[in-house]
C-alpha cells in the first residue's frame, strides 16, 4: 500500500479525486504531529512501498514534505542526517521501530536502522546519559548534546530496533556496554530505566484528528 500525506483542507482530497490503482491510501490531518504519530505507530515509514507528502499541501513548507518521505536506512551518512531532520520536530512521536531490522549484506554485514528511534530516544534523554545521568560531554556543530545511541541488545543478537531496546548514552557508559565486566547487569539496569520511562510518557495519537480514505 501506497500511502500521500494531505492536510484535511487539500483540494486534491476534497475533489474526492481517486486514485488510478487501488493500493493508493490517502492520509488526511491538519497536523503535522498526528500525520506522524499515525505512520509511526503503523510502521507505514518501514513497511509501505513508499510514501510521499502531497506537493499542493505542502508546496510551502519544505521541511515538512521532506520529513514525511523519512525511512529506515543502512547507509550510515544518509542515516544522521536523517536523524538531524528529524531531531528538528518540536512534538516528536514514539515511533514503533522495527522489530525485525532489514539485513543489508555488502562487504560487512549493515543493519538498516529507523531514523525515527534514533531521535526519539536523544530526545527522550533530555540531553543526559540515560545511565550514569551526566550530562552530554559536549555540544555538536548544530548545538545538539552529543550522546551515542545504543541497543541494549545488540541488532546482531537479533534486538530490536526500537525505543524500547535503545538507550543514549555518554561515550564512558557506551563503552561500558561493550566492553565492561558488567555489561549483563547494565543491560538489566538499562531495561528497568526504559521501562519506567515509558510508564511516564504520552503517545500523542488522536484518531479523531486525521481521517484515512
Amino acid at each position: 500500500m501506497h500511502v500521500v500525506f494531505h492536510r484535511s483542507n487539500c483540494r486534491v482530497t476534497l475533489s474526492h479525486r481517486s486514485f488510478p490503482t487501488p493500493d493508493w491510501l490517502k492520509v488526511c490531518s491538519s497536523s503535522l504531529t498526528h500525520l506522524l504519530s499515525w505512520a509511526l505507530q503503523r510502521r507505514i515509514f518501514r513497511d509501505a512501498p513508499s510514501t510521499h507528502a502531497c506537493k499542493i499541501c505542502f508546496r510551502h513548507a519544505p521541511f515538512e514534505f521532506e520529513l514525511l518521505g523519512l525511512r529506515p536506512t543502512s547507509d550510515p551518512i544518509e542515516f544522521e542526517n536523517l536523524v538531524k531532520t528529524a531531531l528538528k520536530i518540536i512534538e516528536l512521536p514514539p515511533p514503533l521501530g522495527q522489530l525485525q531490522p532489514s539485513r543489508i549484506e555488502r562487504e560487512v554485514v549493515q543493519f538498516s536502522r529507523d531514523p525515527w528511534v534514533h531521535a526519539y530516544v536523544l530526545r527522550r534523554s533530555a540531553g543526559h546519559c540515560e545511565r550514569c545521568g551526566a550530562p552530554a560531554p559536549f555540544l555538536t556543530p548544530e548545538g545538539s548534546p552529543y550522546l551515542e545511541v545504543h541497543h541494549i541488545v545488540t541488532l546482531a543478537e537479533g534486538g530490536q530496533d526500537t525505543i524500547n531496546n535503545t538507550v543514549a548514552l555518554c561515550p564512558n557508559c557506551h563503552r561500558e556496554c561493550h566492553l565492561g565486566t558488567r555489561a549483563d547487569t547494565i543491560a538489566d539496569q538499562l531495561f528497568q530505566m526504559v521501562e519506567n520511562k515509558m510508564k511516564l510518557s504520552v503517545t500523542p495519537l488522536h484518531a479523531s484528528n486525521f481521517s484515512e480514505a
